[in-house]
């Protein structure tokens, strides 16, 4: 899923929304191809889809996240990843990187390290984490950024190459984006809501797939020192990691 994401983008199965009939179509395709014609999207058929797949490009991504008021790709919070690369609270794994044929070596990063939380019970460090995330998601579908979770659903971070000279340059300029439009805003968050129902139903797209996410799997390989440094590392906050 993430994989197609990344390359295609979404499916759009009614343009124009559920029971639109042709003229409405017609407008949504007209509206779609204007937006093409600006660099904001692009329009392709997958030899895996039947119906037209849109992606953002970076561009249109940044003008999507200004209106709804979401985080822009975050330079600073993928260099102070990258600065970690040598903690001995990261952890090794080789693996595959969507988009590259072979394996590579990755840092993985605890959630908990990067927000510094120690205990995510009380609401306002759950808010931390879910605040990272979202700070993390642009990075996450262009491909600088991976994810994983433990079967305790703590999520794990890793730059991908792209990612680490990402990181390693300079920041980009701040684009010109518009103000957030509150209207926008709220239909994101319909459509954030829609998208959960739906995955939470849906079945998977190959029926050799478990499902529309692969399995929970700790990253897998912790560094010398790494007890102690997590030890140190809660010590030096109130609180403990469930399931750590």
């Amino acid at each position: 899923m993430r994989r197609d994401f990344q390359t295609a983008g979404v499916v759009v199965h009614n343009l124009g929304g559920e029971g639109a009939d042709a003229a409405e179509r017609q407008r949504a395709s007209r509206a779609l191809r204007a937006l093409a014609d600006e660099r904001l999207v692009v329009i392709s058929k997958p030899k895996w889809a039947r119906s037209t797949a849109v992606k953002l490009t970076d561009g249109g991504d940044d003008r999507a996240r200004a209106l709804a008021k979401l985080p822009l790709l975050d330079h600073a919070l993928l260099a102070d990843l990258h600065a970690r690369r040598e903690s001995p609270l990261g952890q090794d794994e080789l693996g595959l990187v969507y988009g590259l044929d072979q394996n590579i070596e990755l840092v993985w990063h605890s959630e908990f390290v990067v927000a510094d939380v120690r205990n995510p019970a009380p609401i306002e460090e759950r808010v931390k984490l879910i605040v990272l995330a979202r700070r993390f998601l642009p990075a996450i579908t262009r491909g600088l950024v991976v994810a994983n979770a433990t079967l305790e659903r703590h999520v794990w971070y890793a730059l991908t190459p792209a990612g680490v000279e990402f990181a390693e340059g300079a920041p980009p300029a701040v684009p010109k984006l518009p103000r957030a439009d509150r209207e926008l805003m709220g239909c994101y968050d319909d459509a954030l809501a829609r998208a959960r129902a739906r995955q939470e139903t849906s079945p998977p797209r190959l029926p050799s797939e478990l499902g529309e996410f692969a399995l929970n799997a700790s990253p897998a390989r912790p560094r010398p020192g790494f007890a102690e440094a997590w030890g140190d590392f809660l010590a030096s906050g109130s609180g403990s990691v469930p399931g750590s």
